[in-house]
């Protein structure tokens, strides 16, 4: 590991570490960021759990949301007025197929994931290493970055937000990034993606703005525990260079930084807060390769 631009953050916090950068979510950053409660106002920054309101990336499934029981099984068995009755469901979803963050055994290149893991413990059971159990808590300071307000054109698809973009856009919102901080990148492409026709929708999919991996160093120069965007790819899609993931290889994998997909950012970016306190609580399951998310920006 190098000072400065960071090679990796393999053995960092110890050869045995499965948090990743969740270990900079230290008792004074999340004091900090507590101190950065204003208004006491909370907005959920998940998209609703509807097929109808998700895109879906090739290969995932749709969310299906069934019920076990309902009023009408009370009804049909004639069951007295006055007894007890309740409702029960389930719900089928793939862990990326909806607001989550990745685990860091979702993604490595090589035959080692982040700090050195074999990629043979990635079973068909799930990572024997490195699952969604091992998130910590996300509770740090929040960062938008509103590439839609800031940069010189709104980003369509298909267009990278590359390291000159987010430096412009840091330095018009008069932003600083500090270690333990969770950047939230608005691309604009889920409220293009909500606007668009049924037919046009499986197109966008294909075909996102999204951060361009000559970014990966900013982040982590900046000690950035953890960066999110509204769309379902983080990075852009495809490539501009060809490359397979390149954003999401080196984060995770060489520096075990937190990443979030499918954030709705569009309420944040009309409150006009750059700066807040972000909460996320990922679900420990055991093994996966990553969690739905219920994110918080507490205004």
């Amino acid at each position: 590991m190098t000072t400065g631009t960071r090679t990796s953050n393999w053995a960092r916090w110890g050869p045995d570490d499965q948090a990743g950068t969740g270990n900079l979510f230290t008792p004074e950053v999340v004091r900090q960021a507590v101190g950065l409660v204003t208004e006491g106002r909370v907005l959920s920054l998940a998209v609703p759990i509807r097929a109808s309101k998700l895109p879906q990336f090739a290969g995932r499934p749709p969310v299906i949301h069934t019920m076990r029981w309902d009023a009408g099984d009370f009804w049909a068995a004639g069951v007295d007025a006055d007894s007890t009755k309740s409702a029960d469901d389930y719900i089928f979803t793939p862990v990326h197929g909806t607001t989550h963050v990745d685990a860091l055994a979702h993604a490595w290149y090589g035959e080692e994931l982040y700090n050195g893991v074999s990629q043979k413990l990635v079973r068909s059971g799930g990572a024997r290493r490195l699952g969604a159990e091992h998130l910590r808590p996300m509770v740090g300071r929040g960062v938008l970055l509103d590439a839609v307000r800031f940069l010189d054109a709104p980003p369509a698809p298909g267009d990278p937000i590359t390291r000159t973009d987010v430096e412009q856009i840091l330095d018009a919102q008069g932003v600083t990034l500090q270690p333990g901080d969770i950047v939230l990148v608005r691309t604009g492409w889920l409220k293009t993606w909500q606007a668009a026709s049924a037919a046009d929708k499986p197109g966008l999919v294909d075909l996102e703005q999204g951060l361009h991996a000559d970014t990966v160093d900013l982040f982590v120069e900046a000690d950035t525990a953890a960066v999110g965007t509204d769309n379902v790819t983080l990075e852009v899609w495809p490539d501009p260079e060809g490359r397979n993931t390149p954003f999401h290889r080196r984060m995770i994998r060489d520096y075990g930084v937190y990443l979030m997909e499918l954030l709705d950012l569009e309420a944040l970016a009309e409150s006009g807060r750059f700066e807040f306190l972000f909460v996320g609580a990922p679900l420990p399951i055991s093994g996966g390769t990553g969690s739905p998310l219920n994110p918080l920006a507490v205004l």
